[in-house]
């Protein structure tokens, strides 16, 4: 038994069953066990896998951009939705949607022409499915 100090108190992943120190055994097998229920079970798995086939926000294009860009989304089935740009700050600074769309591929135009250089966030909301995404605008 011995105690390695170069850890810095970082816990080692063992992949085979060995000899180690006591106090890092248990943590293992705990985090073996949680692991393994984890991969095996497809919980979390089940439920974001449908979400993604029925939703889907796609990356801006252009971006980086200099005043106009596209941002397109995907929806299977009808549904209200909500598409914000929020500065950096986290300020909502523009709506660009907020309505019923049909199940489809669907392209909205954002022009920043009023707006300052810098990152922003867009943040689109659909049923139960919510993501954002960040952009450059430079001049």
């Amino acid at each position: 038994m011995g105690l390695d100090t170069s850890l810095h108190g970082q816990i080692p992943e063992y992949n085979s069953p060995g000899y180690y120190w006591i106090e890092y055994q248990v943590t293992s097998i705990v985090g073996a066990a949680l692991r393994w229920f984890f991969l095996n079970s497809n919980i979390n798995d089940k439920f974001k896998s449908t979400l993604e086939k029925t939703y889907f926000l796609h990356q801006n294009y252009p971006n980086p951009f200099n005043s106009k860009t596209d941002i397109q989304f995907k929806i299977s089935k009808r549904n209200r939705v909500v598409l914000k740009i929020y500065n950096v700050l986290g300020r909502e600074v523009c709506e660009l949607t907020d309505k019923i769309y049909q199940p489809g591929i669907h392209q909205i135009n954002w022009d920043a022409s009023d707006f300052s250089s810098g990152i922003y966030f867009y943040h689109f909301k659909a049923g139960e499915f919510k993501s954002v995404k960040k952009m450059v605008l430079l001049r």
